[in-house]
């Protein structure tokens, strides 16, 4: 008899399924609307929402790229900085401009995630197993003292760890992504340095927690201020006379390389967001820190 009550249901399970199963519909409809290249990114540690659900969809850009991804091996969060054109260098009439800041010259850049904090202490000493900084002020503080050399052999161990291709920012990002995207901004995120930055006149003569001042508007903190931050590019006074307008990296060899931000003994000119720095790769200043950035692609 079970028999006989099943043979009507059949064709309408099997139509069911069908539809289950068909590309775009049913299950998996939410995931197959993600751009295929980004699913990388989708690593259950990170993002433990179930992918069918909307608190999945709002981590996803309109193009299908994660707004943000957290490493799994250090915690460090990394945000999506949309790509695009903006003028690089700072006006003639800025207070404490320096020559090497011009000229003003338009600058494009690709889509890149960037570190929403500079690395800290506990972040450096999970993969080096040490900590550089003079004095120890615990794992939610910025890094210091370290030089640029120092940083390659943190990135290249981070890498072989995570699998992932993390490096240093360009100048030309660093400064697009502390203008809030390129916005004519003295500082990172406002053009008032207290509202986002630790300083000479407001630090105590000493570095701060990560995240403990405004974000800017891309919700990058500490870009302005705290410490310095090294770049990738080998440094050129006279290079934004000839720089390209997509994706610069700097001359193809130098004797120093780039720091930007400032740092928290900083004064009002050095921690403009358009102020350049510069000093040899093996330095370590007491005040030299990082963040790093990850490709989209």
């Amino acid at each position: 008899m079970m028999q006989y009550m099943l043979q009507p249901c059949f064709p309408i399970l099997v139509l069911t399924l069908l539809f289950l199963l068909l590309p775009g519909y049913g299950i998996g409809a939410e995931k197959n609307q993600i751009d295929a290249g980004e699913l990388r990114y989708l690593d259950p540690y990170d993002f433990p929402n179930d992918p069918l659900t909307t608190e999945w969809k709002k981590i996803v850009a309109p193009e299908g790229r994660l707004m943000f991804f957290k490493d799994k091996f250090t915690g460090m969060e990394f945000l999506l900085v949309k790509g695009g054109c903006f003028q690089m260098g700072s006006p003639s009439g800025e207070d404490g401009r320096n020559r090497d800041e011009g000229p003003i010259h338009e600058v494009c850049v690709d889509d890149f995630y960037m570190g929403k904090y500079e690395v800290t202490q506990g972040e450096w000493r999970k993969v080096m197993l040490n900590t550089p900084s003079r004095f120890k002020e615990g794992g939610r503080y910025p890094l210091k003292n370290v030089s640029w050399n120092d940083v390659q052999e943190y990135i290249r161990a981070l890498n072989e760890l995570t699998g992932r291709n993390y490096r240093l920012p360009t100048e030309a990002e660093w400064e697009y992504a502390a203008r809030s995207g390129g916005k004519r901004e003295k500082y990172a995120g406002s053009n008032s340095m207290d509202d986002v930055a630790w300083h000479l006149d407001n630090s105590g003569w000493t570095i701060h927690r990560v995240g403990t001042k405004k974000p800017n508007g891309l919700g990058l903190y500490d870009m302005s201020g705290n410490v310095y931050e090294w770049c990738q590019d080998w440094y050129g006074w006279d290079y934004y006379s000839s720089s390209p307008r997509q994706n610069p990296t700097g001359p193809a060899s130098g004797k120093d390389r780039v720091y930007r931000g400032g740092a928290w003994h900083g004064n009002s000119w050095d921690l403009r967001a358009a102020n350049r720095f510069s000093i040899s790769p093996g330095s370590t200043g007491y005040a030299y820190g990082f963040r790093l950035v990850s490709p989209v692609h």
